[in-house]
């Protein structure tokens, strides 16, 4: 009788009806990717699942697989945020140049206008008690408190909702925390200070202390850097400096500097 281990064994026929019954490393090794798609058969995959409980060598590749495509998963998820950034600087500055007066006796007027009001822009800026947006492009409606634009701060109060449009970027500024919020997000302001907001959809990139709550869980940070984002039923989350909490039904996760999670990470879709 060979090993039960032995990659060139037969698989073995059931007593009654021929039935396959077991399989071997090789076709297990066939199967692998197939069963990490999630694509089995359910009979496959109950011969592929019953060959991993009896094979060592088989369960580590199959870890290592699951640990390749993870760091693919989080590399692309990397990828495509960078693209998103570079996409909305991109956007900013067309819009600032395609806003620019065409007469030359304005712009002298308004030259020192706008450098007074960049260096404004670019000033730290922290109240000393509740949480001020301020939209550094495009407009940005606010539920009871009318249409911040690309003017000063806007008060926000508990209660409102703040809705982005596809071009619009703002920030969230506090006594302890600064948010920045990508175009086409909603959130709720959950609480003005300490800030905490509820993210419908988009995404939101928190520095200091806060947190942001979604139907998935709870992010919290603590003199961190992290980023949320909820689109199209999918969640990304992303620690950019520090460390940050992520609570939600499935356990609670510390992740540091550099580190992400993803919905399939998170609900484990994927698992014996």
């Amino acid at each position: 009788m060979g090993h039960p281990e032995d990659p060139h064994r037969p698989a073995s026929s059931g007593a009654t009806g021929g039935g396959e019954e077991s399989i071997d490393c090789r076709e297990a090794h066939r199967r692998l990717a197939v069963f990490c798609r999630g694509r089995l058969e359910p009979d496959a995959e109950r011969l592929f699942r019953a060959h991993l409980t009896g094979c060592g060598d088989c369960r580590r590749l199959y870890r290592e697989t699951l640990g390749g495509l993870a760091r693919l998963g989080r590399e692309k998820r990397v990828r495509r945020r960078e693209r998103r950034r570079r996409e909305n600087r991109e956007m900013a500055v067309r819009a600032a140049v395609q806003s620019r007066p065409r007469r030359f006796g304005l712009r002298l007027v308004l030259v020192p206008a706008l450098l007074i009001g960049a260096l404004s822009w670019l000033r730290p800026f922290s109240p000393e008690s509740g949480l001020s947006m301020r939209v550094s492009a495009g407009e940005v409606r606010v539920e009871g408190g009318g249409h911040g634009v690309a003017e000063g701060l806007l008060a926000l109060a508990r209660g409102q909702w703040c809705e982005l449009g596809e071009t619009s970027l703002a920030t969230l500024v506090g006594p302890r925390v600064e948010i920045q919020v990508e175009p086409s997000s909603y959130f709720l302001v959950e609480e003005p200070e300490p800030a905490r907001l509820r993210l419908k959809s988009g995404a939101l990139e928190l520095e200091g202390y806060g947190r942001i709550t979604s139907a998935w869980g709870v992010l919290e940070c603590k003199g961190g850097k992290a980023r949320l984002e909820l689109r199209d039923g999918t969640l990304e989350i992303g620690c950019l400096s520090g460390a940050v909490v992520w609570t939600s039904p499935q356990g609670q996760y510390i992740l540091q500097s550099g580190e992400n999670l993803g919905s399939d990470e998170i609900l484990g879709t994927v698992r014996l």
